[in-house]
């Protein structure tokens, strides 16, 4: 069965997300700023961890055996991720709606035995660790 998984590396956290977030909307760099910080992959990245995560969550959420206060947990540790690394409304539901796609995914996958509720309680708790829970 393919595993939903949360990507990305345990150590990096989501420290960096509200900055990424901040700007995956922002389509060019000022010359002599961090140019490393609006590379695509960087972009991409920050929008693949969101999405992964919205699908952990989405996964989690159809299961019966996962207490529902870790994931609402969870989720609003996201959403205040996403609160706090933007600038403008046009960030904010760029990030909400990545996220929310993630979720239907999730959801979708349980539906679907593309993965099962063994799998979510793991992705989930992984989760948990790196939003620091």
């Amino acid at each position: 069965m393919v595993g939903i998984g949360v990507g990305g590396r345990k150590d990096r956290g989501w420290a960096w997300l509200p900055l990424v977030l901040a700007l995956a909307v922002t389509p060019v760099a000022s010359a002599g700023n961090d140019e490393g910080k609006y590379a695509p992959e960087t972009v991409l990245a920050a929008e693949q961890r969101l999405s992964s995560a919205g699908e952990t969550l989405g996964a989690a959420s159809m299961c019966k055996d996962i207490d529902r206060d870790r994931v609402r947990a969870a989720i609003l540790k996201v959403n205040e991720f996403i609160d706090r690394g933007v600038d403008n409304n046009r960030q904010y539901y760029a990030g909400k709606n990545i996220f929310a796609k993630g979720m239907a995914e999730g959801k979708d996958a349980i539906k679907r035995r593309r993965t099962d509720c063994r799998r979510a309680e793991s992705d989930l708790t992984t989760l948990e660790e790196e939003l620091g829970h």
